[in-house]
């Protein structure tokens, strides 16, 4: 009896004992596969696993530097052109290019709610979002607001995020693309032709340009950024300007020798060949708007003397007969002329710290209005998107837009970077690569 009162315990002492190492050792596999996960992330994160282009790899660096926490520039560090070059291939070996961005999608969520509240404001006003060819095909409509984005080099990533968002919701709107307006567009051309893979039900294309500021930056400079800075911020570069509308540049100006005739056709040569090559992958394109570069700063004071130059004048050129002609059918300015009070445009700078609320009150009105974007504005904050106005609501959508456990990688050091403001919206102006401010707010620059 006591022989198998042992015998009992002894069995019941290692049938515990089995159990805590059977704990144990669940407790470790699990501990070891979170490792062997993270250890995955962070090996394809390296720069020189392989020296082949891998998405994911792309998506998790983009991430666990928190680029939507920064200023614009940092994109423009960080994506290159052979990035880019291997991103369009992407989406152009895909047989759909909205389910290949479905594959970007964790690089949007963190800050994509922004842009669902702005619609939820929209569509709980009664209005629905249109882009700017609709009013091309079908005049202008009521309770309509026609959204166009200015995507310079630092909105494309942010800019797609947007356009996978407009097929969330059904809707589209007009990508307007700053395609060679500088230097900068040069290394990112791949990056903007990736829309020609989603144009169609939510995404519409057009020109984002400045012929002229174009002209002397491509044409006169032959892109070289220093060269155009230095020339810039000379105590001269006005002058020269001048000098070129009255025929007397002087020789140390870069446009000695040329006149306003050639000023001219250098303008409208230059507004043809980037909008054929937006063509080139988008073949329906009829939109184009004004981008405010620094070089009409130069000639501010000389408005009304030059008035009658209209290619000195982006928004007078595009609503021009020989616009026209080369197949631009309408602009932002074109349409607010046309259909005064209605095509309002609602800006970003005066509406910056306000930006939902505000606009709730204009759509209160009940009067039809365009609202000009910067995707960036958006994607880093420089817009204040009070979620918490748009929740109080009542039914909204954005809430459901939240960011996905993943990539792993995002576990083991979420960044801490101090937020910064979009550039575009909150400052002035920069040499070189900015917008003026009135073009940013909206403004028509004749």
């Amino acid at each position: 009896k006591e022989l198998n009162k042992v015998k009992s315990l002894v069995k019941k002492d290692a049938l515990e004992q089995l159990q805590v190492q059977d704990q144990y050792l669940k407790s470790k596999t699990v501990r070891v596969q979170k490792l062997e996960s993270r250890l995955a992330a962070v090996l394809s994160q390296s720069q020189n696993d392989s020296g082949v282009f891998n998405l994911d790899k792309w998506i998790t660096r983009l991430l666990s530097y928190g680029y939507h926490q920064q200023g614009r520039y940092f994109l423009l560090g960080e994506i290159s052109s052979t990035d880019w070059k291997h991103v369009l291939t992407y989406f152009q070996e895909a047989p759909d290019g909205m389910a290949a961005l479905e594959k970007l999608r964790p690089l949007f969520t963190p800050w994509i709610d922004g842009y669902h509240a702005l619609i939820d404001v929209i569509e709980s006003s009664g209005f629905q979002v249109r882009p700017l060819s609709n009013i091309i095909d079908n005049g202008i409509e009521e309770k309509s607001v026609y959204i166009y984005h200015d995507v310079h080099a630092w909105d494309i990533l942010p800019a797609l995020g947007i356009a996978l968002a407009n097929r969330d919701r059904g809707i589209c709107t007009t990508f307007c693309l700053n395609l060679d307006q500088a230097q900068i567009d040069i290394p990112n051309e791949d990056g903007y032709r990736i829309f020609g893979t989603l144009a169609g039900p939510n995404v519409d294309l057009g020109l984002h340009c400045n012929p002229f500021a174009s002209w002397i930056r491509m044409d006169i400079f032959g892109a070289d950024e220093k060269a155009f800075t230095k020339w810039y911020s000379s105590d001269h570069a006005a002058q020269d300007i001048h000098d070129l509308m009255e025929g007397k540049a002087s020789n140390i100006s870069p446009l000695s020798g040329l006149s306003k005739v050639d000023a001219e056709t250098g303008s409208w040569n230059r507004l043809q060949k980037n909008f054929q090559k937006l063509k080139s992958f988008y073949p329906d394109a009829r939109i184009a708007n004004h981008h405010g570069d620094i070089v009409n700063q130069l000639y501010q004071d000389q408005r009304i003397n030059y008035a009658k130059h209209d290619f000195l004048f982006v928004s007078t050129m595009l609503r021009s007969e020989r616009a026209h002609q080369l197949g631009i059918l309408t602009s932002p300015t074109a349409i607010r002329r046309k259909h005064k009070p209605v095509g309002l445009i609602y800006g970003e700078i005066k509406n910056q710290n306000a930006y939902l609320e505000n606009l709730k009150s204009t759509l209160n009105e009940g009067v039809t209005i365009q609202l000009i974007n910067h995707p960036g504005a958006i994607s880093n904050g420089g817009l204040k998107l009070n979620l918490d106005f748009v929740r109080d609501l009542g039914d909204v959508k954005f809430p459901k837009y939240v960011a996905p456990i993943w990539p792993e990688l995002r576990q083991i050091s979420e960044p801490v970077i101090p937020m910064s403001v979009d550039e575009d919206v909150g400052s002035n102006l920069d040499i070189g690569t900015a917008e003026s401010i009135n073009a940013l707010g909206g403004h028509q620059d004749d």
